[in-house]
């Protein structure tokens, strides 16, 4: 509820107090120009953070931050639609109308479709496997994909910075079936597990090996163990 409120609010207000900004520095090229690097930067360091995978250790943080993304999105839209050359000026002004449109869209007519995008990205199950391991599950179909399940994903804390993790592993399950097929996560039904406290989430049953330092994961149908011992 909390990321989708903060989406909602994102897609309605970004796109207005960027182009108040706008139209304030149009006349102050040194104010125009910090808001220009404000956004690069912004936009820069979002985006090496998502291609590497880390993020913070709250959702909520997490989408906080991609708000000041498209914040950051729209600045340099506004900006750019305000420039002499003619090529960037008539090329903002398209990716405005495409880009608004659909965030006006979906956080109005689509807002039932936004939820369930954005519950997709909350986590059924938050478990810490050990010191530097944290287990998430999300359950899928309701927006993103068409067939449903669930959607498993391994992160690892950064020791001097334990507010941020990074996502080192993920697998998608269709009733606890493998579909992505890495033969490298995956052991025998028979393999031996032992010391292990069992929990229970979204379809999957769960084990932890403190041993073999191997998450074994299972239903009525199948098996399949992620071997946290493994060169990241």
């Amino acid at each position: 509820m909390t990321i989708w409120l903060i989406s909602l609010i994102a897609l309605w207000v970004n796109p207005i107090i960027c182009f108040v900004i706008s139209r304030q520095t149009k006349s102050k090229p040194d104010q125009r120009k910090k808001f220009f690097l404000f956004a690069v930067w912004t936009i820069s360091i979002i985006a090496f953070g998502l291609l590497t995978k880390i993020s913070t250790a709250s959702i909520e943080a997490d989408w906080f931050i991609l708000a000041i993304f498209h914040f950051a999105v729209c600045v340099l839209l506004w900006i750019g639609s305000y420039q002499k050359n003619k090529i960037i000026s008539v090329l903002s002004v398209l990716v405005i109308i495409f880009v608004f449109g659909v965030g006006y869209l979906m956080s109005t007519i689509g807002i039932l479709g936004l939820g369930f995008i954005t519950g997709e990205y909350e986590p059924s199950k938050d478990i810490r496997i050990n010191n530097s391991t944290v287990y998430r599950e999300y359950g899928l179909g309701n927006a993103t994909t068409s067939w449903g399940g669930t959607k498993v994903c391994l992160f690892t804390n950064f020791y001097w910075f334990p507010f941020f993790e990074r996502e080192f592993f993920s697998k998608r399950y269709i009733g606890g079936s493998n579909i992505d097929k890495n033969e490298n996560f995956i052991t025998p039904e028979n393999s031996y597990v032992n010391n292990s406290p069992t929990f229970y989430g979204n379809g999957l049953e769960i084990k932890y090996d403190t041993v073999k330092q191997e998450i074994i994961l299972f239903n009525d149908h199948s098996q399949d163990t992620l071997h946290l011992n493994r060169p990241r």
